[in-house]
């Protein structure tokens, strides 16, 4: 049943994200694979201003967050932000910082425009 449950809920959370999956795309850190950088990818929906933004803590990085200035965002609006591991929502401009405590974890954030 467990098992069950923890599939329902990646299903779920892929149905929620896969509409960014054909949206604008940036990449930020490392352009060659490196043990010790994040690996952050971003998908943004101008259409709505909204995206998922996948971050991935390598399993040798020294750093347990990374602060971004998200692209295609406006500097004068407030974003909601969602995190689908914490179940966590909260406001801010464009400019993120993701906290990862341990290596080799990552997390999907989902963002829209206020």
């Amino acid at each position: 049943d467990d098992d069950f449950e923890k599939l329902a809920a990646l299903t779920s959370e892929y149905r929620k994200i896969r509409k960014y999956f054909s949206k604008d795309f940036y990449s930020y850190g490392a352009d060659a694979y490196d043990t010790t950088s994040w690996t952050i990818w971003q998908y943004h929906d101008k259409s709505d201003d909204s995206g998922i933004l996948m971050a991935f803590r390598r399993s040798e990085s020294p750093f347990d967050s990374a602060t971004l200035k998200l692209k295609g965002l406006n500097e004068n609006k407030n974003y909601s932000y969602y995190n689908f591991d914490t179940k966590e929502e909260k406001v801010g401009n464009n400019s993120l910082t993701v906290n990862l405590s341990e290596k080799r974890t990552s997390v999907v954030i989902e963002y829209r425009g206020k």
